[in-house]
């Protein structure tokens, strides 16, 4: 996928919250692959403070158990079906969302697909919600019929 925003535009981008938050999270999923269980719950504290991910998320980004997660943190956001493999995907259309563009929904689709669900889609990318259930509606039925 390419960078739909210019060079100049960076710093606009850095001031959004959740744009950081999913694009530290994505990075958070590929580092957590390598680190030892104590770097891995020290990548859960910093998403913590973001505030956006539930603690089944963050133990799925970090790739530790729910308990373990639990016992060190505290609740402070909503959970969601969710698949930390999607992370690039979330981070895309949160980019798109900011820019005021069409959201595309063979990302939507194959985020669903993957394990999201669109609820969960929309609150960590500040999509809309109803937008989304009614596009993919439309598309699936499409793509049935075509079957």
């Amino acid at each position: 996928m390419m960078d739909i925003f210019p060079v100049e535009d960076q710093t606009s981008r850095l001031q959004d919250d959740r744009l950081r938050a999913l694009e530290k999270a994505a990075k958070t999923w590929k580092l957590s692959y390598y680190g030892d269980r104590k770097e891995r719950l020290a990548y859960a504290r910093e998403l913590h403070a973001e505030r956006l991910f539930s603690l089944n998320q963050l133990a799925k980004i970090c790739r530790l158990s729910v308990p373990t997660v639990s016992r060190v943190l505290k609740k402070n956001s909503p959970g969601g079906r969710f698949a930390p493999e999607g992370l690039s995907s979330l981070t895309y259309i949160r980019k798109v969302v900011i820019a005021g563009e069409k959201i595309p929904m063979n990302l939507v689709r194959s985020l669903v697909e993957g394990g999201t669900s669109i609820s969960t889609i929309s609150r960590l990318t500040g999509a809309p919600e109803t937008q989304m259930y009614v596009h993919y509606a439309a598309t699936s039925r499409h793509l049935r019929s075509r079957a």
